[in-house]
């Protein structure tokens, strides 16, 4: 448990080191530095393995519902927001998940950095879990 604690502590802490000067947009790996973004994915994945549904999306749905803040991704579509065009820049983004109807969005702040527009993107989706046989994707 010990080493779950720390585990956990580690990554807010850098996580919280990286945010610190962000408006509270989502960080993705490519703005950092190499060694930052592996230390990062490498406490990730630790963390991960003390996980008591190792397979969520197939045995713990339930634990995913809700609306979650993005803080960090290696999301290519993510990754994309960072150059958006005409000054603009993306702010918080959250993602809403009911696990119940099998839908989620997400919804991304945008504004003009002399704050001439702003507004925002929303994108929806349905899903469902995949058995691990027929899928090539992470259940994680």
């Amino acid at each position: 448990m010990n080493n779950l604690l720390l585990l956990k502590e580690k990554l807010q802490a850098k996580l919280e080191e990286i945010q610190t000067n962000n408006d509270g947009s989502p960080v993705t790996n490519v703005k950092l530095d190499k060694t930052i973004a592996a230390e990062i994915e490498q406490l990730t994945t630790e963390l991960e393995s003390f996980n008591p549904n190792p397979s969520p999306l197939l045995s713990a749905s339930s634990l995913l519902a809700g609306a979650w803040q993005l803080q960090y991704s290696t999301a290519r579509e993510i990754r994309s927001l960072a150059s958006l065009p005409l000054g603009l820049k993306v702010g918080k983004v959250y993602q809403v998940i009911d696990v119940k109807n099998k839908l989620f969005f997400n919804l991304a702040e945008v504004k003009h950095f002399l704050g001439l527009v702003s507004g925002y993107v929303k994108v929806t989706a349905s899903f469902e879990p995949a058995t691990v046989d027929s899928s090539p994707l992470p259940n994680k």
